[in-house]
Protein backbone atom coordinates (compact mmCIF):
# COMPACT_ATOMS: atom_id res chain seq x y z
CA UNK A 1 0.00 0.00 0.00
CA UNK A 2 1.78 3.62 -1.05
CA UNK A 3 1.93 6.14 1.49
CA UNK A 4 -0.94 8.24 0.85
CA UNK A 5 -2.92 5.17 0.54
CA UNK A 6 -2.38 4.43 3.93
CA UNK A 7 -2.52 7.82 5.39
CA UNK A 8 -6.18 8.48 3.84
CA UNK A 9 -7.23 4.81 5.28
CA UNK A 10 -6.07 6.22 8.77
CA UNK A 11 -8.29 8.97 8.50
CA UNK A 12 -11.13 7.28 7.57
CA UNK A 13 -10.67 4.61 10.48
CA UNK A 14 -9.77 7.59 12.83
CA UNK A 15 -13.66 8.94 11.54
CA UNK A 16 -15.32 6.19 13.13
CA UNK A 17 -12.72 4.86 16.11
CA UNK A 18 -13.49 6.51 19.22
CA UNK A 19 -10.84 8.80 21.01
CA UNK A 20 -8.22 9.01 18.19
CA UNK A 21 -7.79 11.73 15.83
CA UNK A 22 -5.52 12.22 12.52
CA UNK A 23 -3.49 15.47 12.88
CA UNK A 24 -1.56 16.32 9.95
CA UNK A 25 1.81 17.39 11.60
CA UNK A 26 5.18 16.32 11.70
CA UNK A 27 4.79 13.28 12.85
CA UNK A 28 3.01 12.24 9.87
CA UNK A 29 5.88 13.55 7.65
CA UNK A 30 9.60 13.89 6.93
CA UNK A 31 11.76 17.21 7.04
CA UNK A 32 10.85 17.57 3.21
CA UNK A 33 7.09 17.13 3.62
CA UNK A 34 6.55 13.91 2.25
CA UNK A 35 3.86 11.43 4.14
CA UNK A 36 5.57 9.00 6.03
CA UNK A 37 5.74 5.28 4.95
CA UNK A 38 2.97 5.07 8.97
CA UNK A 39 0.66 7.47 9.87
CA UNK A 40 -0.01 8.52 13.26
CA UNK A 41 -3.48 7.63 15.35
CA UNK A 42 -3.11 10.13 18.54
CA UNK A 43 -5.33 9.46 21.23
CA UNK A 44 -7.40 12.97 22.04
CA UNK A 45 -7.31 12.09 25.70
CA UNK A 46 -4.22 13.36 26.96
CA UNK A 47 -1.83 11.03 29.73
CA UNK A 48 0.32 13.81 31.42
CA UNK A 49 3.53 12.35 32.75
CA UNK A 50 6.36 13.76 34.49
CA UNK A 51 8.56 16.36 32.94
CA UNK A 52 12.43 15.55 33.21
CA UNK A 53 12.79 13.63 29.66
CA UNK A 54 11.76 14.95 26.44
CA UNK A 55 9.84 12.57 24.24
CA UNK A 56 10.42 12.80 20.96
CA UNK A 57 8.34 12.09 18.38
CA UNK A 58 8.89 11.47 14.80
CA UNK A 59 9.69 14.60 13.08
CA UNK A 60 11.33 16.15 15.68
CA UNK A 61 8.13 17.11 17.41
CA UNK A 62 8.61 17.61 20.98
CA UNK A 63 5.41 16.59 23.46
CA UNK A 64 5.42 16.99 27.02
CA UNK A 65 1.74 15.36 27.58
CA UNK A 66 2.30 12.02 26.45
CA UNK A 67 -1.07 10.47 24.43
CA UNK A 68 -1.22 6.59 23.64
CA UNK A 69 -0.20 6.61 19.65
CA UNK A 70 -0.87 3.95 17.13
CA UNK A 71 0.42 3.80 13.74
CA UNK A 72 -0.18 2.39 10.83
CA UNK A 73 2.24 0.69 8.22
CA UNK A 74 2.65 -2.00 5.62
CA UNK A 75 2.64 -5.40 7.56
CA UNK A 76 6.88 -6.40 7.47
CA UNK A 77 5.98 -9.84 6.14
CA UNK A 78 4.84 -8.03 2.99
CA UNK A 79 1.48 -9.72 2.90
CA UNK A 80 -0.43 -8.03 0.16
CA UNK A 81 -3.25 -5.72 1.41
CA UNK A 82 -2.33 -6.36 5.29
CA UNK A 83 -1.87 -3.35 7.47
CA UNK A 84 0.07 -3.59 10.86
CA UNK A 85 -1.41 -1.77 13.28
CA UNK A 86 0.47 -1.20 16.45
CA UNK A 87 1.04 0.90 19.75
CA UNK A 88 3.79 3.77 19.28
CA UNK A 89 6.02 3.16 21.68
CA UNK A 90 8.45 6.49 21.00
CA UNK A 91 12.51 7.27 21.87
CA UNK A 92 12.48 9.92 24.90
CA UNK A 93 16.15 12.15 25.82
CA UNK A 94 16.99 11.34 29.50
CA UNK A 95 19.74 12.14 30.66
CA UNK A 96 21.63 12.95 27.82
CA UNK A 97 20.64 9.69 26.42
CA UNK A 98 18.33 8.02 23.56
CA UNK A 99 16.04 5.75 25.81
CA UNK A 100 13.23 3.23 24.01
CA UNK A 101 9.73 3.42 25.77
CA UNK A 102 9.62 -0.31 24.64
CA UNK A 103 12.36 -0.79 27.38
CA UNK A 104 9.69 -0.77 29.56
CA UNK A 105 8.13 -4.25 28.48
CA UNK A 106 9.07 -7.88 29.64
CA UNK A 107 12.19 -8.89 27.90
CA UNK A 108 11.19 -10.38 24.26
CA UNK A 109 8.01 -8.53 24.61
CA UNK A 110 7.30 -6.42 21.60
CA UNK A 111 4.40 -3.54 21.73
CA UNK A 112 0.97 -4.71 21.27
CA UNK A 113 0.42 -5.17 17.45
CA UNK A 114 -2.59 -6.79 14.81
CA UNK A 115 -2.48 -7.29 11.15
CA UNK A 116 -6.04 -6.17 9.27
CA UNK A 117 -6.68 -6.79 5.94
CA UNK A 118 -6.84 -2.74 3.75
CA UNK A 119 -9.74 -3.45 1.96
CA UNK A 120 -12.08 -4.03 4.92
CA UNK A 121 -14.60 -1.08 5.95
CA UNK A 122 -12.66 1.31 8.24
CA UNK A 123 -15.69 0.86 10.52
CA UNK A 124 -14.80 -2.98 10.43
CA UNK A 125 -11.13 -1.78 11.09
CA UNK A 126 -12.12 0.42 13.87
CA UNK A 127 -14.19 -2.91 16.06
CA UNK A 128 -10.81 -4.62 15.27
CA UNK A 129 -8.33 -1.74 16.94
CA UNK A 130 -10.91 -1.92 19.64
CA UNK A 131 -11.42 -5.17 20.22
CA UNK A 132 -7.89 -6.83 19.46
CA UNK A 133 -5.17 -4.19 20.15
CA UNK A 134 -6.30 -1.62 22.75
CA UNK A 135 -6.92 -3.54 25.86
CA UNK A 136 -3.21 -4.54 25.68
CA UNK A 137 -1.91 -1.44 24.15
CA UNK A 138 -3.52 0.66 27.17
CA UNK A 139 -2.14 -1.87 29.75
CA UNK A 140 1.25 -1.53 28.07
CA UNK A 141 0.95 2.22 27.56
CA UNK A 142 0.62 2.74 31.45
CA UNK A 143 3.09 0.52 32.44
CA UNK A 144 5.50 2.45 30.20
CA UNK A 145 4.35 5.56 32.18
CA UNK A 146 5.41 4.16 35.32
CA UNK A 147 8.19 2.89 34.24
CA UNK A 148 9.32 6.63 33.05
CA UNK A 149 8.34 8.32 35.65
CA UNK A 150 10.73 5.96 37.75
CA UNK A 151 13.74 6.84 35.33
CA UNK A 152 12.94 10.25 35.52
CA UNK A 153 12.97 10.82 39.46
CA UNK A 154 16.13 8.56 39.46
CA UNK A 155 17.29 11.06 37.01
CA UNK A 156 16.16 14.16 39.54
CA UNK A 157 18.20 12.60 42.08
CA UNK A 158 21.41 12.30 40.16
CA UNK A 159 21.09 16.29 39.51
CA UNK A 160 20.40 17.23 42.86
CA UNK A 161 23.77 15.11 44.27
CA UNK A 162 26.00 15.72 41.84
CA UNK A 163 24.68 19.63 42.49
CA UNK A 164 25.92 18.95 46.03
CA UNK A 165 29.43 17.04 44.55
CA UNK A 166 29.94 19.77 42.80
CA UNK A 167 29.71 22.71 45.62
CA UNK A 168 32.55 20.45 47.31
CA UNK A 169 34.94 21.07 44.23
CA UNK A 170 33.76 17.24 42.38
CA UNK A 171 34.04 17.50 38.44
CA UNK A 172 32.26 15.45 36.27
CA UNK A 173 32.28 14.58 32.57
CA UNK A 174 29.59 15.72 30.17
CA UNK A 175 30.07 12.29 28.36
CA UNK A 176 29.85 10.39 31.83
CA UNK A 177 27.29 12.39 33.90
CA UNK A 178 27.40 9.97 36.43
CA UNK A 179 31.06 10.03 37.04
CA UNK A 180 33.00 12.51 38.29
CA UNK A 181 36.32 13.33 39.72
CA UNK A 182 38.31 15.81 42.87
CA UNK A 183 41.27 17.00 41.46
CA UNK A 184 42.91 17.69 44.49
CA UNK A 185 46.41 15.89 44.09
CA UNK A 186 44.72 12.70 44.72
CA UNK A 187 42.13 12.36 41.83
CA UNK A 188 39.32 10.85 43.97
CA UNK A 189 36.94 9.25 41.34
CA UNK A 190 33.22 9.08 42.30
CA UNK A 191 30.11 7.44 40.73
CA UNK A 192 26.80 8.89 41.46
CA UNK A 193 23.85 6.32 41.47
CA UNK A 194 20.63 8.35 42.60
CA UNK A 195 21.10 9.93 45.67
CA UNK A 196 24.11 7.46 47.28
CA UNK A 197 27.63 8.38 45.75
CA UNK A 198 30.24 5.59 45.11
CA UNK A 199 33.93 6.40 45.58
CA UNK A 200 35.48 4.44 43.29
CA UNK A 201 39.19 5.73 43.79
CA UNK A 202 39.85 7.04 47.36
CA UNK A 203 43.23 6.89 49.16
CA UNK A 204 43.73 8.02 52.82
CA UNK A 205 45.77 7.77 55.95
CA UNK A 206 44.54 5.72 58.84
CA UNK A 207 43.52 8.43 60.80
CA UNK A 208 41.22 9.62 57.92
CA UNK A 209 40.19 6.21 57.49
CA UNK A 210 38.85 5.84 61.17
CA UNK A 211 36.85 9.05 60.93
CA UNK A 212 35.27 7.87 57.78
CA UNK A 213 34.30 4.91 59.16
CA UNK A 214 33.29 6.17 62.80
CA UNK A 215 30.86 8.32 61.04
CA UNK A 216 29.26 5.32 58.73
CA UNK A 217 28.76 3.38 61.96
CA UNK A 218 27.35 6.90 63.11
Amino acid sequence: MEANELHELSRKVCEVLPGFEYVDDARQRDCDGNLWGHAHLTSIVEVVGAKGALALTRGGTIWWERPLQIYFSNSRDNVRGKVRVSLDMPHVKLEGRDVWLGDSLPYAHQPACIHVSGTRAPFAISREIERRLLPEAREQWSKALAWLADREAYATEQDNTREQLRAMGVEFSPSEPARGWLRNGDNIGVRVQGGSVVFERLSVDVGQACDILQSLRG
